[in-house]
C-alpha cells in the first residue's frame, strides 16, 4: 500500500506542478496534458526497463526507481535468488543421487516410453556394453538380443527378475528386474549373479551325482535284506522285526534318491515346448484315482478315507505328462496321508475362465499361515512325525513347486487349521486344449 501512496502523490505532485505552470503562463490545459505524457511516457519507460532487466538475466543490483516499480525490481529479485538457491539445492541432489547410482553395484538404466535408454550408472555401462554417445535414445532391446529379455519387455509383467546372460561376456549371468515409474518411465536394474548361478548349478551338480551314487547301493541293500526275509524260518523269526525296519527304512531312503534324482531332471532338463505333445488330463486322473483307492486299501483302509473324482473329460493340456502325473500324485497322496478318519479327498480338474484348474480338497490338519512360506521346500514337513510314519520324503511339493513352474502354472493353497486344505493347480490359457 504504501507504493501506491507514493504513486499517487507523485502524480499529484506532478499535476500541481503543472496547474501552477499553467496559471503562469495563462494555459492550464496544455500543461495538464503535457505533464500527463510525460507521466505515461515515464511509467512506459520503466515497463520497458523492467523487461530488459528481466530478459537479459543481470538481476544482481535492482534498479532503485521508488514506487510501485521498484516493488516489482524487488519482488523479482527477492524470487530470483530463491530460486538460484533452490535451484542450488537441486543440482547437488541430483549431484548425490548421481553419485549414489553410480556407486551401485546393480546396472540401472531409465527407459522410455518405447524402452529407449535414457541414461544408466556405471555399473550397466561394463555389465551391458554401453557406449556412451552412441546408444542413448536406442531400445534396449536392441543391445541386449535375448529372446528371454524381449518377450519380458513386452509383456508388462515384471513382478519377477527374470535371469540372462551378459550381452559383453556369456560367463556373466546377471538377473534383471523393471520397475515401472512416474510417466510411462521404466527403471531397468540388472544385478550379476554369477557367483550364485555357479554355487546353484554346484548344487545341482552336487544332489545329482550323490543321489546318483546312492542309487545303486540302496538298491543292493534292499535286495540282500529282501532276500534275508526269504531265509532260514528260524533266522528271520529271530530277527524278523529288524530285518522289517531296516527294509522299511531301505525303500524310504530309495524314495528320497529317487525323487532327488526326480528333481534333479527337472532343474536340467529343457522343457519341451512342442504343441503336439498333448495330455490327456482325465486318462491320467482316472490311473491315479485308482491308485490311490489301492493305497487306502493297502494302508489307510482303518481310517475309511473316501477318494471323490470329478473331471472334465474334454479338457487336456500342453506338456509333459511324466512331470504332470508326478505332481498330481503328489498331492493326492498327500492329501490322504494328512486326511483325517471317515473324511473325503476330492479330486477336480475343471477350466474356469480362460484357466484350467487341478485342485485336491482334503479334511486334514490344516497349514498355518507360518507354514505356507515354507511348504514347497524340500524337506519341510507341516507334520513331521505324520510324514515319517507315512514313507513321506518331504520333496512332493517341491517336486509339485518344480513341475508348475515348467508349465507356467500356479500353486494356490487355501488352509484352515483342523478343517482342511485345497491345493489348486492353475494353468494358463496357452496350456490349454481339447
Amino acid at each position: 500500500m504504501k507504493s501506491w501512496t507514493f504513486e499517487i502523490v507523485r502524480f499529484l505532485t506532478l499535476c500541481i506542478f503543472a496547474l501552477l505552470v499553467g496559471t503562469i503562463i495563462g494555459n492550464i490545459s496544455l500543461c495538464l496534458n503535457i505533464a500527463l505524457v510525460a507521466f505515461l511516457m515515464w511509467h512506459t519507460y520503466q515497463f520497458y526497463s523492467l523487461l530488459k532487466w528481466i530478459e537479459e538475466g543481470n538481476w544482481l543490483e535492482p534498479n532503485n526507481v521508488g514506487g510501485a516499480w521498484g516493488d516489482l525490481y524487488g519482488y523479482h529479485y527477492r524470487s530470483k535468488k530463491r530460486h538460484k538457491k533452490r535451484k542450488k539445492r537441486l543440482i547437488k541432489l541430483l549431484q548425490l543421487f548421481q553419485q549414489t547410482a553410480s556407486a551401485m553395484p546393480d546396472g540401472t538404466l531409465e527407459l522410455g516410453e518405447r524402452g529407449e535408454i535414457l541414461r544408466w550408472n556405471t555399473a550397466a555401462y561394463h555389465m551391458l556394453g554401453l557406449r556412451k554417445n552412441k546408444d542413448v535414445g536406442v531400445r534396449v532391446d536392441n543391445l541386449v538380443r535375448v529372446p528371454v529379455f524381449t518377450e519380458y519387455l513386452q509383456e508388462g509383467d515384471y513382478k519377477e527378475p527374470i535371469v540372462i546372460s551378459s550381452p559383453v561376456d556369456d560367463e556373466i549371468t546377471l538377473s534383471v528386474q523393471i520397475v515401472p515409474y512416474g510417466d510411462q518411465r521404466r527403471l531397468m536394474v540388472a544385478r550379476d549373479i554369477t557367483r550364485l548361478h555357479r554355487l546353484e548349478m554346484m548344487r545341482q551338480d552336487f544332489v545329482a551325482n550323490v543321489s546318483h551314487e546312492m542309487k545303486t547301493p540302496v538298491t543292493v541293500l534292499r535286495g540282500f535284506i529282501e532276500t534275508m526275509q526269504d531265509g532260514d524260518d528260524e533266522f528271520v523269526g529271530k530277527w524278523s522285526r529288524s530285518l522289517c525296519l531296516m527294509k522299511e527304512q531301505t525303500i524310504r531312503m530309495q524314495n528320497i534318491v529317487e525323487d532327488l534324482l526326480f528333481l534333479s531332471r527337472l532343474e536340467t532338463k529343457v522343457m519341451n515346448m512342442d504343441s503336439k505333445n498333448i495330455v490327456n488330463v482325465s486318462s491320467m486322473l482316472s490311473i491315479i484315482h485308482q491308485e490311490a483307492l489301492a493305497l487306502i486299501d493297502r494302508d489307510h483302509l482303518d481310517r475309511k478315507i473316501s477318494v471323490i473324482l470329478n473331471v472334465d473329460d474334454a479338457l487336456n493340456l500342453v506338456g509333459d505328462e511324466t512331470e504332470l502325473r508326478s505332481a498330481f500324485t503328489n498331492l493326492v497322496t498327500n492329501a490322504i496321508y494328512y486326511s483325517k478318519p471317515k473324511s473325503e479327498v476330492v479330486i477336480t480338474w475343471k477350466q474356469v475362465g480362460d484357466e484350467a484348474i487341478f485342485s485336491v480338497k482334503d479334511g486334514g490338519i490344516g497349514i498355518s499361515s507360518e507354514e505356507m512360506l515354507r511348504i514347497t521346500e524340500r524337506f519341510y514337513r507341516v507334520e513331521k512325525s505324520r510324514s515319517r510314519q507315512s514313507g513321506g520324503t518331504g520333496l512332493g511339493l517341491a517336486i509339485v513347486k518344480h513341475v508348475l513352474t515348467r508349465h507356467q502354472a500356479d500353486l494356490d493353497i487355501v488352509s484352515q487349521l483342523d478343517v482342511g486344505s485345497t491345493f489348486s493347480c492353475v494353468f494358463p490359457e496357452s496350456r490349454i486344449t481339447s
